[in-house]
């Protein structure tokens, strides 16, 4: 099982903080709005192809409009 150790862990969120505030007083709610839907998109491709010795899952038009409404709720909350 692939994994990663506490100071990769804090690399990856510090990185995710740092890349996703072009507005700083907006800093928490960028981050969350792009490390969700990326999850999203991540678990659909490593479930379809079985990555990670994960199940094999098809790509199905419910999982599609699950990821288009998270896509839209990111694009509701950056508008606001």
């Amino acid at each position: 099982m692939v994994g990663l150790d506490g100071g990769a862990w804090r690399l990856l969120l510090a990185a995710s903080v740092i890349l996703t505030h072009p507005d700083p007083q907006n800093r928490a709610a960028n981050t969350v709005t792009f490390i969700i839907p990326g999850k999203v998109l991540a678990s659909i491709i490593l479930e379809r192809f079985g990555l990670l010795n994960l199940p094999v899952h098809p790509v199905s038009l419910a999982r599609i409009g699950g990821a288009a409404l998270v896509i839209a709720g990111v694009l509701v909350v950056l508008r606001t």
